[in-house]
């Protein structure tokens, strides 16, 4: 009876330390999609959810050119595009792509590539034409266009 329990304890102990450890894991979006990305490198979806999760751990990195967020989060939604290279037909592909261009979109726009990121926003409307967020990226994007050839031919 006492070796099943002190074995009990010793087993107890254990699972106690390793769900501490795991708890840290789930800390945050950041660490959970970089645990992914440690031990799955070459997944579409844990690239594209740790590009992600960078760019939105700071609310102001789409706002300022060239962030740090930004540059941390390009490789690996470059990474992601490049795993997932070209697609079929299948819905839940294109729509997949699409985000990843949305997204690669929103980077390229904060670095001032606005052609770019105008063809991005194109391209995953084409794929995902219901997409709501692509959608107001790309009419914002094109507005954006619009007033600065205006006033371009303005001055």
């Amino acid at each position: 009876m006492k070796l099943y329990t002190i074995t009990f304890l010793i087993i107890l102990s254990i699972m106690s330390y390793l769900t501490y450890q795991r708890n840290k894991v789930w800390e945050s979006p950041l660490t959970l999609y970089y645990d992914c990305v440690r031990k799955s490198p070459d997944k579409v979806r844990t690239n594209f959810n740790f590009g992600n999760a960078l760019l939105k751990s700071n609310s102001y990195a789409l706002l300022v050119p060239n962030s740090m967020n930004t540059q941390n989060a390009k490789p690996y939604i470059l990474k992601a595009m490049s795993i997932m290279g070209d697609i079929d037909s299948s819905g839940t592909k294109m729509e997949y792509k699409a985000k990843l261009l949305n997204t690669y979109g929103i980077i390229l726009w904060s670095e001032s590539a606005f052609k770019e990121a105008l063809a991005n926003f194109k391209e995953g409307v084409v794929l995902s034409p219901y997409n709501g967020k692509i959608r107001d990226n790309l009419e914002r994007a094109e507005a954006y266009m619009t007033i600065m050839e205006l006033q371009r031919k303005g001055n």
